[in-house]
């Protein structure tokens, strides 16, 4: 078979005449080649790989078992092989009965009977082939799953950013959060500049040792420069974020103001650098600057996007807390100014009050019954004014957060009187009877009389307002710790739907142009604030055209 075949054939044209011993020497020659060619076809079937000798026109010459149960065939011999072939290693696709299989081929130059041929090697690797697309589609899913839970990771990181920086409007607070959050999630350092006019408030933050700390303060001693040809002015003027993967110290010195501060650059050994804009969509309020030190792994394209969403979240944040702060200011201007000028209108009205009663009680001269009649709607006027001013000064100190509780023993019969003084003459000149009903006048209380009184005035006041006919009724009782003070009416009610709303401030419940009440619309809002400031509470339940109950409960001990 094969080469020892040809060999064979040669042997036998060589011979010339033969003698005996010849013939037992050729003998012995064929038997040698048959236990040669025995061994070879025991060693080429039981290999692993199929074995194929092809000659030179591509004919399959010889073919092991392995190879038949690779192609799927009984017989190959004398079948084109198909696949043209070279030296070098390749795998062949082959379809067989169980299906489609990969082979590994190999080819080396050999003689068949005499003639050139090539033995071709196939080894089956359809199930390594299959095991390493096994591998590749796990190796990608696992990929696939660690980038959704890293954009998860960071989707809840932002989610609790957002949380975090809308928890307070305190600028300090929320300057402190944002570089916190950046330090604590993806960097290793952190500078904010937030530029408020003419001034950069700065503050920065790191992780890792005091050393580290100090250089970064170090290098933070120089202010951001909003008109300078740097990478944090850039980012300021063009709202633009900037990435740089790796800070050489070229880069440094095209990034830094002058020798000093590239020292100071150089000396934080800096890896890595992101710039971000704190920018509303309409202003730049500063820039935020984020690194990493030199052996933590540079900042990559998700780190960029997550620095910037953040940014982005910072802005908004830091947006509402200087437009809250603006509105600070600006109630609190608001607020001294009522204050003082509600002050300088209540002296002046003092002493019109003042004066009238003097003339009324004839001390400069006889009254007579018209004269009497005008004092007495001067003293009303002057009286309704005052008590505007004192709704107005109320407004103002609650609104400054001033309200105090000045907290003294009294009796319920002792606040009522007090009420009645000033509440009784608002019902002359109506049809509307004014009832009052205290169920334990000698009730002990602890609280501010004055407040209460204010409250109680006010309800009382509103009540004859909006009352024609029919009867304004205080009842005052307690039930369990509290103290419960009714005023109900029998006026023109208030819808439901605008219930709570008479407790917002500057609210009226009648158009301001054809009202028939006067008013600042803040009494109820200072009234449910004073009762809030005495740990109370103040309701109301009313019907549309039959009246109106407002429920004052406070505590009897202020102090409990």
């Amino acid at each position: 078979m094969g080469t020892l075949a040809g060999y064979c054939m040669k042997t036998t044209r060589s011979l010339g005449k033969q003698r005996p011993e010849d013939g037992a020497e050729l003998e012995a020659a064929r038997r040698e080649l048959r236990v040669l060619q025995q061994r070879f076809r025991s060693i080429v079937e039981r290999t692993a790989d199929g074995i194929l000798v092809v000659d030179g026109d591509g004919v399959i010459r010889f073919a092991n078992g392995v190879a038949a149960q690779l192609f799927g065939a009984e017989d190959l011999v004398g079948t084109h092989f198909g696949t043209p072939l070279s030296s070098d290693s390749l795998e062949v696709d082959i379809v067989r009965g169980g299906g489609p299989a990969v082979a590994e081929l190999r080819v080396m130059d050999t003689e068949w009977e005499g003639e050139p041929a090539r033995i071709v090697s196939l080894r089956d690797v359809t199930d390594r082939k299959n095991a390493e697309e096994r591998d590749r589609r796990l190796l990608a899913e696992q990929i696939a799953r660690s980038r959704a839970e890293e954009t998860a990771r960071r989707a809840s990181l932002l989610s609790e950013a957002s949380r975090r920086l809308a928890s307070s409007l305190d600028l300090e607070a929320t300057l402190g959060t944002v570089i916190s959050l950046v330090v604590d999630e993806f960097a290793d350092f952190c500078i904010l500049d937030l530029v408020l006019g003419d001034t950069v408030k700065r503050q920065v933050a790191a992780a890792g040792n005091d050393e580290r700390s100090r250089r970064l303060e170090d290098a933070a001693r120089f202010p951001l420069d909003v008109d300078a040809d740097t990478p944090q002015g850039r980012a300021f003027r063009d709202c633009e974020p900037l990435h740089v993967p790796e800070v050489t110290e070229e880069w440094l010195r095209s990034a830094t103001t002058g020798e000093d501060h590239l020292r100071a650059a150089m000396g934080l050994g800096t890896r890595s650098l992101v710039f971000v804009p704190i920018y509303t969509g309409r202003d730049c309020l500063g820039v935020l600057t984020a690194g990493r030190w030199e052996d933590s792994p540079p900042f990559d394209e998700q780190d960029f996007h997550f620095a910037t969403e953040l940014g982005e979240r910072a802005a908004l944040a830091m947006e509402n807390a200087r437009l809250y702060q603006a509105a600070e200011s600006a109630n609190r201007a608001k607020t001294n100014f009522l204050s003082v000028m509600s002050h300088e209108l209540r002296t002046p009205l003092s002493a019109i009050i003042g004066y009238t009663d003097l003339m009324d009680r004839g001390i400069v001269g006889e009254v007579g019954e018209q004269q009497a009649r005008f004092l007495g709607r001067i003293r009303a006027s002057s009286n309704h004014l005052l008590q505007i001013i004192e709704e107005i000064l109320a407004f103002a100190s609650t609104e400054a957060g001033e309200g105090t509780v000045d907290a003294e023993p009294t009796t319920m019969d002792h606040v009522i009187d007090g009420v009645l003084t000033v509440a009784e003459p608002l019902a002359h000149d109506k049809p509307v009877d004014f009832i009052v009903e205290v169920d334990d006048p000698g009730l002990q209380l602890v609280t501010d009389a004055r407040k209460v009184r204010q409250i109680l005035l006010n309800l009382i006041s509103n009540a004859f307002k909006f009352t024609t006919e029919g009867e304004v009724r205080l009842h005052a009782g307690s039930e369990g710790s509290q103290a419960v003070f009714e005023v109900s009416d029998t006026g023109v009610g208030i819808p439901e739907e605008r219930l709570e709303k008479i407790f917002e401030k500057f609210w009226q419940a009648e158009d301001p142009m054809t009202r028939r009440a006067g008013g600042t619309g803040l009494g109820l809002a200072v009234a449910r604030s004073v009762a809030e400031l005495l740990s109370g509470s103040l309701d109301v339940r009313s019907i549309e055209g039959e009246g109106s109950v407002f429920t004052l409960r406070i505590p009897l001990d202020a102090r409990a």
